[in-house]
């Protein structure tokens, strides 16, 4: 039984060691085509102009979610409003009749 163990753990550092060289790295190029430059990130001041872009395009996100929503809103503020008032209309008027 001892033994079998040992072929299995041995099976599997074979297959763990040609994982960890499995990785290979390729590059294609056309002949006489001019190399690429590797992009530059851009300085502080362009870092934060890129994060005042974010946040605006965040701001108009939220703008259009609300102005989406708006019409769901306000056809379930009439419904409440009217579920509201038929309530109160059923409870005044249950008390009325059996008060006369």
């Amino acid at each position: 039984m001892q033994s079998d163990i040992d072929k299995e753990q041995g099976q599997r550092n074979l297959l763990d060691s040609a994982v960890d060289y499995s990785t290979a790295s390729v590059s294609l190029s056309e002949r006489g085509a001019a190399p690429v430059a590797e992009p530059v990130p851009p300085p502080f001041g362009g870092a934060v102009q890129a994060g005042l872009d974010n946040a605006a395009h965040i701001g108009a996100g939220v703008i259009a979610a609300v102005l989406t929503a708006l019409p769901v809103l306000a056809l379930l503020l009439v419904a409440w409003l009217i579920y509201r008032r038929v309530r109160r209309g059923a409870y005044s008027g249950g008390q009325s009749m059996g008060a006369s």
